[in-house]
């Protein structure tokens, strides 16, 4: 995007094969399907001095059209 700010886009896809047994509220559950999810991390420099980063990285799990979940990380060397 320009000095300060950088979007790295991620696509991760796997194949997962799940096998669950149920005991209570819990349902059985057998799956052997394609999964993805798009991360978007954003990086902001604090500090180019220090290597300050500030990352954002939101995701979208592409099998569901659903949020996938996020994170914040900052990353400040002593």
């Amino acid at each position: 995007m320009n000095e300060r700010h950088r979007l790295l886009p991620a696509l991760y896809v796997s194949r997962a094969g799940v096998e669950q047994d149920a005991i209570g509220d819990w349902s059985e559950r057998d799956d052997d399907d394609w999964i993805g999810k798009l991360s978007v991390p954003w990086q902001i420099v604090l500090s180019r001095e220090q290597d300050a980063v500030l990352t954002i990285a939101p995701s979208v799990r592409l099998h569901r059209a659903a949020f996938g979940g996020g994170n914040i990380q900052l990353h400040w060397p002593l």
